[in-house]
């Protein structure tokens, strides 16, 4: 999965025009990139945001087994990582588990994260890492085969768009008071753009599904 931002041109739609849907204001914002790791639990997600001077990590597993314990590991180069969070594990569990962090020690522009997980015997395996740029935006997504999930910064009203590169609509939903979404990928392999209107402002990011 590779995800781009660049400049974006709205072409026509059946449904009209993207500016006649969106409008034409444009906000700066970023990508946080987020890749799944292979563990020997069902890890569903792992991913942070930046929020009011600190940055929250959570994840969550729908089952476990022989799992001990979990370790949140952090680095500000993306390769020298250290402990800074460990958490008990559910043990043996095929029920949904949520776990959560504050970082609050922000020592850098872009902060990285992986996580551990150790069995009772000792065995240990690690997520893949995360990246986190630690200044506020209005949104932030990430995309695995099953879903886009959507990490709102604000409780506000947002509407949602996601079309492609031509222009044909594939999702529009308008969602109030609302952190994370997820939205269901069912679209097929292509270039897609995802936008997000707040307060009469948007900010369009695009991306390869």
């Amino acid at each position: 999965m590779v995800l781009i931002i660049y400049p974006t041109i709205y072409p026509q739609s059946s449904l009209g025009t993207k500016d006649e849907l969106l409008g034409n204001a444009i906000l700066s914002g970023y990508v946080n990139s987020v890749t799944g790791g292979a563990l020997p639990i069902e890890l569903i997600e792992f991913d942070g945001y930046y929020d009011n001077n600190h940055i929250s990590i959570k994840w969550k597993t729908t089952s476990e087994t022989n799992n001990e314990y979990f370790e949140l590991f952090k680095s500000n180069n993306g390769i020298d990582f250290y402990k800074i969070y460990q958490i008990d594990g559910a043990g043996n569990s095929t029920s949904t588990k949520s776990y959560t962090y504050d970082d609050n020690d922000i020592n850098s522009d872009i902060l990285y994260y992986k996580l551990s997980q150790t069995d009772f015997d000792g065995k240990n395996t690690e997520s893949n890492i995360i990246s986190i740029k630690n200044y506020d935006d209005i949104f932030d997504f990430s995309i695995n085969k099953d879903n886009i999930r959507l990490i709102l910064n604000k409780n506000d009203e947002y509407r949602v768009i996601i079309t492609d590169i031509n222009g044909r609509i594939f999702f529009n939903r308008l969602f109030s008071s609302m952190n994370s979404i997820d939205i269901e990928n069912n679209l097929k392999h292509g270039t897609y753009i995802i936008s997000i209107i707040s307060n009469g402002n948007i900010l369009s990011k695009t991306f390869i599904n």
